[in-house]
């Protein structure tokens, strides 16, 4: 189980002649439950970890202030008993009150 408060600000950004400065700033408010299992089938270091998620945002509008994740992952380690060289691959479905979505995510520690 996990919980994070996460502070959000965006920043002005400038390409060539163009600029823009949205100027959001936000609190998001994650709860999510990960259970991660042994995949042997695979190997000894490797795992499958599955996950759900709750995230809500307040400051300033946004087009959704509120998504849920359910995603799958396939996890492995440089050794049993660490996690170093920690690498991760998985899929999300997301749905919002105004938007549904797949995310690809890859996650590589060393």
């Amino acid at each position: 189980m996990g919980n994070a408060v996460n502070y959000l600000r965006t920043l002005k950004s400038s390409v060539g002649s163009y600029s823009a400065d949205p100027k959001l700033e936000n609190i998001a408010f994650v709860n999510g439950l990960v259970l991660s299992t042994p995949l042997l089938s695979l190997g000894r270091n490797f795992w499958i970890e599955y996950s759900v998620a709750d995230t809500r945002y307040t400051g300033s509008d946004l087009y959704n202030r509120r998504y849920d994740e359910v995603g799958v992952a396939i996890a492995r380690s440089g050794s049993v008993s660490s996690k170093e060289n920690y690498l991760r691959a998985g899929l999300s479905y997301l749905d919002a009150p105004h938007s549904r979505g797949v995310m690809f995510n890859f996650h590589y520690t060393f």
